[in-house]
């Protein structure tokens, strides 16, 4: 860890990150166009060596950045914005996180949707797939929130679009401090 070491206390203690996104080898991953299959040194997930190996990895990770002060900041952020059929794979890598190391964030590009439930515990939904009562009912359990804007929504929701007018922006922030995000 000692040259990662080394830019994380740079970037957290000189440039005062507050969060950083860590890449779980082994994981898979994708997006709602496609997906790869969990692999660990040629090892499926379904060898034991592909288990102890990404276990013991996950595991040594979270206990030295739980060391060093930066457990805080870490998020795993693997697959984005699944659609329904891929719920069973994401829920599977998410089962797996869980175990194999509690601690760190899990994060998702989706809205609260019932078949992910217990997977992620910080979600990120576009910004008008938001629902505050059930972000509010999922923060009773623990669990973050953030949102984005992308290519979506457009008006009436602000957004970063040239065609949109200019307040819409600073509207998005007092937005987000207003729902806890």
């Amino acid at each position: 860890f000692s040259a990662w070491d080394r830019a994380m206390s740079r970037a957290i203690d000189k440039y005062h990150f507050n969060s950083y996104r860590l890449k779980i080898p082994g994981l898979g991953g994708g997006t709602f166009h496609a997906r790869t299959q969990p692999k660990l040194l040629g090892f499926g997930e379904e060898t034991p060596h592909y288990q102890v190996l990404f276990n013991s990895y996950c595991a040594q990770l979270e206990q030295h950045i739980r060391k060093k002060g930066w457990l805080d900041e870490a998020f795993i952020y693997w697959f984005d914005e699944p659609s329904p059929d891929q719920y069973p794979f994401v829920m599977n890598g998410f089962k797996k996180l869980k175990r194999a190391c509690p601690g760190i964030a899990r994060m998702l590009t989706e809205q609260v949707e019932p078949g992910l439930v217990g997977g992620p515990n910080l979600w990120c939904p576009l910004s008008s797939q938001y629902d505050h009562q059930q972000a509010q009912q999922r923060r009773q359990h623990g669990e973050k929130f953030w949102w984005y804007v992308c290519t979506a929504p457009k008006a009436p929701y602000p957004g970063l679009f040239i065609d949109h007018s200019a307040p819409e922006l600073r509207i998005w922030l007092w937005q987000t401090y207003q729902r806890g995000i």
